[in-house]
């Protein structure tokens, strides 16, 4: 038995071998080898024909075929090794771009952020990188390969040749001629044979990778008794959209609890809600009971909003209705300003430590090159804008400590090979970042969403991490889903949901006094920590 680590460049390299064994030509590989074989079997006649009439012209035609196969096939393996079989760093990097825009969570991030263009910016840099050494050694076989088909296709012409010069001499009846021609055009299957021998080699070169690996990493014996194991990983996305709108529904207070009514309000001093929610419900496809029903919520700049309620009561669903993740089945909801989303899942980018914190900025290649002098009018301005965004972002949440033990430029994806790994609370507070750094904190009508957004640190590193996030966007509007009430204490209003209905609406001192629910959440956690238990 043979014990092994498996590293990322290990899991990259078989999950890569994976995929490309499953595809069309791999997987007709045997066929075709089949095919050639019984192709070839039957052309031994021709040979015996062809060797009648001239011995050593059907040698020459023979050993030139078979070359320029093996030249073929050897080409095309080394070709189809140079396209999948790249694991540099770039083509990581690509593949794993390429695996996130095809990804739902890829297509919601980019919906939000805006940040298609960015991706497949990145995606074609990372590619071209690779590939820059590929068609260089591709440009050298390739002439190899055509200048032993061109002598090979010389040879038969020339057999070819002397054939007519002697059937035109006189040296052989009709019939001869006739045989000897049509036996010379079957030995061709001896030579390159299209989509056959591509097959044959595509495959060659995926055995070929997987002994390479198999060396690589030790892994013969374990191999050959069937002895392993897979893993994958998958990341999540981190999002953002922008949306407009005006109209409003108010909330007002009815029966000793604070609730959501229904209604078509005025606000404030006539300001124009940034969030306007209208009878709003949600159906998930093929359920007829709506996890979010009659929900009518109106948001104003620069509140700070918390939604709380038991699991499973639609305080996801909601926010996702409102950051435009979801289309709501019934009513209206009206979002007028940027809005930013960190979910309960979030991407990790094969990337930089600074792409992960500051949305569509220039891959960390792309920086260097213009920082060396390259960058000019609009490119620079991009840049120094860029740059100044990640700095207030590092600034605003605290994270120098981060930036200065890893580097901006260190990669921070599992996927790349090199990378540091980052905690999962410094994932969340890298997403956090990544919102800050998506809507103007300035703008009162900046929206940012938190949907759990501190669920995997600490309690010392949560109250720091969300009091400086507070302090940051304390001009901009904020949404807050979260289960720790301790964190809602300060927000202006607090949303309590239960069965996917809003309850009730008001501020702490309001709920804890007229919410029945809202109470027991609130007592239930406090004996919970007083217990030193855990509040989820």
């Amino acid at each position: 038995m043979v014990i092994f680590s498996r590293s990322e460049e290990y899991f990259s390299r078989v999950r890569q071998l994976l995929a490309d064994s499953r595809d069309y030509f791999s997987r007709g590989g045997t066929q075709a080898m089949w095919s050639l074989v019984v192709m070839r079997a039957s052309a031994v006649g021709a040979v015996v024909v062809l060797a009648q009439w001239n011995w050593w012209a059907t040698c020459l035609v023979l050993v030139g075929l078979v070359i320029s196969s093996r030249a073929h096939a050897l080409f095309v393996s080394r070709v189809y090794e140079q396209l999948f079989g790249d694991t540099s760093t770039a083509m990581q990097d690509a593949h794993h771009f390429r695996s996130y825009v095809y990804s739902g969570a890829g297509a919601k991030e980019m919906r939000i952020f805006g940040s298609a263009g960015w991706v497949l910016s990145v995606y074609r840099q990372s590619w071209r990188q690779a590939k820059q050494r590929v068609w260089m050694l591709r440009g050298g076989m390739f002439r190899r390969a055509l200048l032993i088909t061109f002598v090979s296709s010389a040879t038969s012409l020339g057999v070819f040749g002397l054939l007519v010069a002697q059937f035109v001499a006189g040296q052989y009846e009709a019939g001869l001629f006739v045989a000897v021609v049509q036996a010379l055009l079957a030995v061709q299957v001896y030579g390159p044979l299209g989509d056959l021998a591509d097959q044959v080699a595509r495959q060659a070169a995926v055995v070929r990778r997987i002994d390479d690996t198999a060396k690589d990493f030790g892994l013969a014996e374990s191999w050959q008794s069937g002895a392993l194991a897979v893993g994958d990983q998958v990341g999540e996305g981190t999002k953002s959209v922008t949306k407009a709108g005006a109209t409003a529904a108010t909330v007002v207070s009815r029966e000793g609890a604070l609730r959501g009514e229904t209604g078509q309000g005025v606000t404030p001093a006539g300001r124009r809600p940034v969030v306007s929610c209208r009878d709003v419900a949600v159906r998930y496809p093929g359920e007829d009971e709506p996890v979010v029903r009659d929900v009518s919520l109106t948001i104003l700049p620069g509140e700070h909003i918390a939604i709380v309620g038991r699991n499973g009561c639609g305080k996801s669903t909601l926010v996702s209705v409102i950051a435009g993740m979801m289309a709501a089945s019934e009513g209206q909801v009206r979002v007028d300003g940027n809005v930013a989303m960190v979910p309960q899942s979030f991407a990790h980018y094969p990337a930089s430590l600074r792409e992960n914190l500051v949305t569509q900025i220039a891959p960390a290649t792309q920086l260097r090159a213009l920082r060396s002098g390259g960058c000019v009018g609009r490119q620079e301005s991009a840049l120094a804008a860029a740059e100044q965004r990640c700095e207030q972002t590092v600034a605003l949440l605290g994270l120098e400590q981060l930036v200065a033990s890893i580097g901006l430029d260190t990669a921070v994806h599992q996927g790349v090979p090199g990378a540091r790994e980052l905690s999962g609370g410094q994932w969340q507070q890298v997403a956090l970042a990544r919102a800050l750094s998506a809507a103007d904190v300035s703008d009162e009508r900046s929206l940012f969403i938190l949907d759990e957004p501190t669920a995997a640190l600490d309690v010392e590193t949560e109250h720091r991490v969300f009091a400086q996030f507070l302090a940051a966007t304390r001009a901009a509007t904020t949404i807050l889903v979260t289960h720790r009430l301790s964190q809602v204490r300060s927000m202006d209003r607090i949303v309590v949901m239960d069965e996917g209905q809003v309850v009730a609406v008001g501020s702490h001192e309001e709920l804890y006094a007229f919410s029945p629910l809202y109470r027991q959440m609130f007592d239930t956690q406090r004996r919970l920590v007083a217990g030193g238990e855990d509040s989820e």
